[in-house]
């Protein structure tokens, strides 16, 4: 038995980002324009709202990630390996308990904490991805220090401090209009927005 893909020309959205490999002519990938960024993650949220709403039953990706968006030779972005995918699971059902898998970096605080999956979880994820999309490094680099060794925390306190001119990938520097830069973080923001624990009941839970 063997498993069987369809062949994709421009690798990975990560090969494009930050790993910038090398093509079979050994030429390297250039670094991707900020129009190419937003069709790419305009193509990848389709796919997943696809997967939570676009059938009669919901699917749950659970990983999320750069190296999990293909690009075709159109530049189309596709959403792939669904090893760890879950459903198909009815609209009116709020979670699946679940042992917790994914990757690091990409996990949302509340699954977690409390083993909930929920289709949050992805949206989650898909904000970890946005922020790639505007820094241009992986989600968890532990060459860097502790405090910028997560991505997503790093990007939102630089954010929060009034401080985004730094978290951005230079190779995009004159290329991004400030209303749709500031259209963009807010949705990075929102998707990717850090729970908090609070005590309920004698227990540590999650709170978006």
């Amino acid at each position: 038995m063997i498993l069987v893909y369809e062949y994709i020309a421009l690798g990975t959205l990560a090969d494009h980002l930050y790993k910038l490999k090398k093509t079979e002519s050994n030429t390297g990938f250039s670094p991707l324009s900020w129009e190419e960024r937003l069709d790419i993650c305009i193509g990848a949220a389709r796919g997943l709202y696809h997967l939570h709403f676009g059938t009669s039953q919901r699917f749950i990706h659970r990983d999320v990630k750069t190296t999990n968006i293909l690009i075709d030779e159109n530049w189309v972005a596709k959403i792939s390996d669904f090893g760890l995918s879950k459903g198909p699971t009815s609209l009116s059902i709020t979670h699946i308990t679940t042992e917790v898998k994914g990757t690091f970096g990409y996990f949302d605080l509340e699954y977690f904490i409390t083993q909930r999956l929920t289709a949050k979880s992805d949206v989650y994820a898909f904000g970890v991805v946005l922020l790639e999309v505007l820094c241009g490094r992986a989600a968890v680099d532990r060459k860097l220090g502790e405090e910028q060794m997560s991505l997503a925390t790093w990007a939102q306190q630089c954010i929060k401090e009034g401080k985004l001119a730094g978290v951005i990938d230079p190779s995009l520097s004159g290329q991004i209009a400030p209303r749709c830069l500031k259209s963009f973080v807010v949705l990075a923001k929102k998707f990717a927005k850090k729970s908090k624990i609070t005590a309920h009941n004698g227990r540590s839970v999650a709170q978006p």
